[in-house]
């Protein structure tokens, strides 16, 4: 609520200082940036975005259009869906470390850390990152839980929700082994459909694509474009080029180099603390996301990894750190949406 508050305000005022009409991609409050395109898909069809467009996967339109006849439009469906998402994944993720650790302290500030965390201003917009988090939370409890239906069915949605869903395949593949060898054939079954089911989640998109345009690698090709995330690139070279633009270059880059060495930290964290899926998820998400050569978003898809929060809320035990972290952290996610919603940050 506050976010949004905020979001009210600040989109109104940024419009007067940028000269821009409220309603521009950027200046579109809750459905701003990725929230834009995604509502003109689901409002308009993929004709209406272009080749760029096609990097969005169709899970999320397609909800919102099913919903737009309750809600009254696409736009609040995509609000609506993203609000909801985001009180499963802060829930679904409290269950998953209570389940796995038996410390329902880290799991309270687990879920207090994902709904604070600098980059949880996202979770309210009209992103997939509140249904990605909820949905790779609900494949680690089903693996964990040997209930691989149910991660078989998260996993399979979030390969549609957008291209990143197959790193789930991942720690899924890490759980499979590990139980393969004592599951019946039933619960064997059960499981290869559970490991294959991210990448097949793809499969309608991609054959969708395909037949429309005569490439199925465009959603994955089009990211590399120049002015979107830029080529893949040799993360370590990327994070030292990144960090020497703090003592005055491009700081937004700066800082994204900065979060990559909190992550590599965290993941190292991950390592000593959490289960090896844990780790795998993390040490995956986070290579993908920081070997591209403008590091686009990074610390976004970082947050994304939502074992790199487990981990971070491991290190605050005492009740004065978790207090300090949690308020800092706020005030960051804070400065954060006023900086996007100014259109001076692109999240």
């Amino acid at each position: 609520m506050g976010v949004a508050l905020i979001t009210e305000v600040v989109v109104r005022r940024g419009a007067t200082l940028h000269k821009a009409p409220v309603g521009t991609a950027g200046h579109r409050g809750l459905l701003s940036w990725d929230g834009d395109w995604y509502f003109r898909i689901a409002r308009h069809g993929y004709d209406s975005v272009g080749h760029d467009g096609l990097r969005f996967f169709p899970l999320l339109p397609l909800l919102a259009r099913g919903l737009a006849p309750v809600t009254g439009g696409v736009g609040p469906a995509l609000i609506i869906i993203a609000g909801v998402a985001s009180l499963a994944f802060a829930a679904l993720l409290h269950r998953l470390v209570a389940t796995d650790t038996g410390d329902r302290g880290l799991a309270q500030r687990s879920a207090w850390l994902v709904s604070l965390a600098p980059m949880a201003f996202v979770l309210v917009m009209g992103y997939t990152e509140a249904l990605a988090g909820a949905l790779a939370v609900a494949a680690f409890l089903g693996a964990r839980q040997r209930r691989w239906h149910w991660a078989a069915v998260a996993g399979l949605l979030a390969g549609a929700l957008r291209p990143s869903g197959i790193l789930l395949v991942a720690p899924l593949a890490w759980e499979g082994a590990r139980r393969f060898g004592k599951a019946s054939g039933h619960e064997r079954a059960w499981i290869v459909t559970a490991v294959a089911a991210p990448v097949v989640g793809t499969v309608p998109y991609l054959a969708w694509v395909q037949a429309q345009y005569g490439d199925w690698k465009l959603p994955y090709s089009v990211q590399q474009a120049d002015y979107l995330r830029g080529g893949w690139a040799n993360p370590i070279g990327r994070v030292v080029d990144a960090l020497s633009n703090l003592d005055g270059g491009d700081l937004v880059l700066g800082l994204r180099g900065v979060w990559v060495l909190v992550a590599g930290a965290l993941l190292i964290v991950a390592a000593r603390r959490l289960p090896g899926s844990y780790v795998i998820f993390a040490a995956v998400t986070l290579v993908v996301a920081a070997s591209t050569e403008h590091l686009g978003s990074v610390e976004r898809y970082a947050y994304g990894a939502f074992p790199l929060v487990v981990a971070a809320a491991t290190l605050i035990e005492h009740p004065d750190v978790e207090r300090a972290v949690l308020a800092i952290s706020g005030a960051a996610m804070s400065a954060y949406a006023l900086l996007a919603f100014l259109d001076l940050y692109v999240p």
